[in-house]
């Protein structure tokens, strides 16, 4: 075992050792607020507002001012001079009309805005759903990496059974080595399943941004959806997904840029005020002042066809940012579908699951027993054990699969962040749907397409759930006891053996039992016995072996006074060295006080 302590040792100390915990909705809002692709687009977002500060401009005047000084020669045939130059102007302009190009031109840049925020969206629903896979993965890999331990446990027990019988000459050798050789497997599947687990934590690592220990994560409930029904989640995507309403901006952004390049095709109007002041200007000595208040019209009557050419290529833009919104509402239709599926799969999955690990218990219960009356080996225990630790992996992953596909749903849906209540619906200025209301469902009939036909009708598996029953103990003859044990070569538990309190006396009732086992060694009369009594743990090792040792001879001695030779008998005290159940509870502690027959038959 030095090997799995010391793993699990390094793997403890690669983990900081924090006690608060961290829940998914914690761990989402935390990824939003730092990863560096969400701020990316969230500058996007805060720089396309300014376009439209920008293009709002259209609607103001201007004013511009002009000076200069210098210099001036001039050669006319009148006369010519050399002149200090000075002039200074103010003009100002209204546009009046451009086509409605400044109008195109607002609604063009709200319609980025609004992509620009859907994009931040699609980004907090895409980081959202990758922080809850992560999350879901370390948990699932924490808890499958426990029951590889339990399963470790398991095995080192029973390895340590069947050598205990085997080195006292009642067991078989194959069976120290079959048990050996799974027991290296276990250790192998342990070791696979921490590199599973430390996968996930790196993982998580990335997409949250630091290292936290597991046990600070906290299994979610599964989500609450919107709806269960395909239709009404396909309609919820097509009003909420980012994606598709990022497209639908950019269809609106497109046709604005058309309504905008079309402004070509009319004639600009200015109002424009302008005054000049001048001194020295001309070769003039004096001043030459201008003021003027025009109306002016700006027209281009041909530009080589640059404009309709632009034109067409706009309507190009447009059909195509149509289509692409075409695409996307099929991609959303099917990844709602495809969800939605998983979601109804993985729920009747569990259902069988949950069947399953409930049966495994049941049977190791039955077989517990029945290693009790000799009919099971320690290898039968050991298998059903096995059996039981899968099916609560096999459940583990279910319940993560199915909480992963609720997400899915909701991101699909465009309500992922909606459902996590996380703050980036108010970082871009818009709200949750207030209409939308969140539901928990249970497993449901899942419905196909009529023209599909399934061999298996998956509908109705494990829907009639099997009851367990009360184990009803059989009565059977000591002689049959004796007889199965004889015929397995095999110890059988004997639960009719009983000593007085904190004595090694057998009871009455014990008397009486073990007189009919003596009336059995006088029907068989070349059978041997062997004697083994065990003990719980409470006590120090050396008085438990001490005490097993005291019981079988005082067992011995009864059979003996019964008229029995002890030279047929043999007793063996091996204390607390070989529990049949955890120590831990006062039921183990119990069948682990016990006292075993084993009958040769000459």
């Amino acid at each position: 075992m030095q090997l799995r302590l010391s793993l699990a040792t390094a793997l403890m100390l690669s983990l900081p050792l924090t006690l608060s915990a961290l829940t998914i909705e914690e761990m989402v809002q935390e990824t939003i607020d730092t990863n560096p692709s969400m701020q990316k687009v969230l500058s996007d977002y805060k720089a396309v507002q300014y376009d439209l500060d920008r293009a709002k401009a259209g609607y103001l005047p201007t004013l511009d001012l002009t000076g200069g000084i210098g210099p001036e020669h001039t050669d006319k045939l009148a006369y010519d001079n050399d002149l200090t130059r000075k002039e200074i102007g103010l003009v100002g302009t209204e546009n009046l009309f451009e086509g409605f190009k400044t109008k195109y031109d607002i609604k063009e840049q709200k319609a980025r805005i609004e992509g620009a925020r859907q994009s931040v969206l699609q980004e907090a629903n895409r980081l959202a759903l990758r922080a809850t896979e992560v999350y879901l993965k370390v948990v699932e890999s924490r808890d499958i990496l426990e029951l590889q331990k339990e399963n470790i446990q398991t095995h080192e027990r029973i390895y340590n059974m069947i050598k205990q019988k085997v080195d006292s000459g009642l067991g078989r050798r194959s069976d120290v080595e079959q048990t050996r050789g799974r027991l290296s497997l276990a250790y192998a599947n342990y070791i696979s399943q921490m590199n599973n687990y430390q996968d996930a934590m790196a993982n998580f690592a990335k997409v949250y941004g630091k290292t936290v220990s597991s046990s600070e994560l906290v299994r979610p409930e599964t989500p609450a959806l919107p709806s269960n029904n395909l239709d009404e989640l396909s309609n919820l995507a097509l009003q909420y997904h980012p994606s598709l309403l990022l497209e639908k901006a950019d269809v609106k952004t497109r046709q604005a840029q058309y309504n905008k390049d079309r402004s070509a095709f009319y004639p600009k109007v200015d109002a424009q005020l302008s005054g000049e002041i001048k001194n020295d200007i001309n070769g003039i000595n004096g001043k030459d002042n201008n003021y003027q208040a025009m109306l002016r019209l700006y027209y281009n009557l041909y530009n080589g066809g640059r404009d309709e050419a632009k034109r067409l290529q706009n309507i190009q833009y447009v059909t195509s940012q149509e289509e692409s919104k075409n695409s996307k509402i099929r991609d959303a239709e099917e990844q709602v579908k495809l969800a939605w599926l998983t979601n109804q799969i993985v729920s009747r999955q569990i259902t069988c699951l949950e069947q399953h690990q409930k049966m495994t218990e049941v049977t190791s219960d039955s077989y517990a027993k029945e290693y009790q009356l000799g009919r099971r080996s320690l290898l039968d225990l050991l298998n059903v054990e096995l059996e039981n630790n899968n099916a609560r992996q096999e459940m583990v992953k279910a319940q993560s699969n199915l909480s992963f596909a609720s997400y899915r749903i909701l991101d699909a849906t465009g309500l992922l962040n909606y459902a996590l209540q996380t703050n980036i619906a108010n970082q871009v200025h818009t709200s949750y749907p207030e209409n939308v209301a969140l539901t928990s469902y249970g497993t449901q009939a899942i419905t196909y397409a009529a023209n599909e036909n399934f061999e298996i009708d998956i509908e109705n598996l494990c829907t009639d759930v099997v009851a367990s029953e009360p184990v009803v103990e059989e009565a059977v003859s000591t002689e049959a006891v004796l007889m199965a044990s004889a015929k397995s070569n095999k110890a059988v538990v004997i639960d009719n053996i009983n000593f007085l309190y904190k004595s090694v006396e057998v009871t009455d009732d014990t008397k009486h039992f073990l007189n009919e086992v003596a009336d059995f060694m006088q029907k068989h009369p070349t059978a041997t016995l062997d004697i083994i009594a065990h003990t719980d743990n409470i006590g120090s090792e050396s008085y438990n072996e001490g005490l097993a040792n005291r019981r079988a001879q005082s067992v011995k001695q009864t059979l003996m006074e019964f008229g029995i030779s002890g030279d047929r008998i043999k007793t063996m005290g091996m204390g607390e060295t070989a529990p049949i159940a955890s120590n831990d509870t006062e039921e183990g502690r119990a069948q682990n006080r016990r006292v075993e027959f084993n009958v040769h038959l000459q």
